[in-house]
């Protein structure tokens, strides 16, 4: 009995050690109906990485993120691509909880980044437009809090 116990015990520490390594990070795939920013697919923002893997299916496909603080501190978020056509057009925006313009990158390159304060609880919006060219693989956008 004793021997089932402890390999029931190590089993469960290995387990417990699996779940941790792979919460370092999150990984989630676009819903793909958030055009709009009342549509706009939402995310708690950790201190660990979270990536968000886009498609754009669609000329003139626009995706919207709410990305929600889960700690007062800096955001980062990221926007990447590969595989793309060299008349590919993507726009990144990023909007604060007044859906005001903090920044916009026109003509992305495939890896864009973006910094801004955030209380915690507050929110800001990410809006990835597609208007032309070819993307072979998902974007990825990633996003954490310093």
């Amino acid at each position: 009995m004793k021997k089932v116990l402890g390999l029931l015990l190590a089993g469960s520490l290995i387990l417990s050690q699996g779940i941790i390594a792979n919460a370092a990070y999150r990984e989630y795939i676009e819903d793909e109906y958030n055009d709009t920013m009342e549509n706009a697919d939402k995310y708690n923002v950790y201190e660990s990485n979270t990536y968000v893997y886009g498609t754009v299916n669609d000329y003139d496909d626009t995706d919207y993120f709410k990305l929600v603080a889960t700690t007062s501190g800096e955001m980062d978020i990221d926007l990447y691509f590969d595989e793309a056509s060299s008349d590919i057009d993507i726009d990144f925006y990023i909007y604060d909880s007044s859906e005001d313009i903090l920044t916009k990158i026109s003509n992305c390159d495939g890896s864009e980044n973006y910094r801004t304060y955030v209380d915690e609880n507050d929110y800001v919006y990410v809006r990835v437009d597609y208007d032309s060219g070819n993307l072979a693989e998902p974007y990825e956008l990633c996003f954490d809090m310093d």
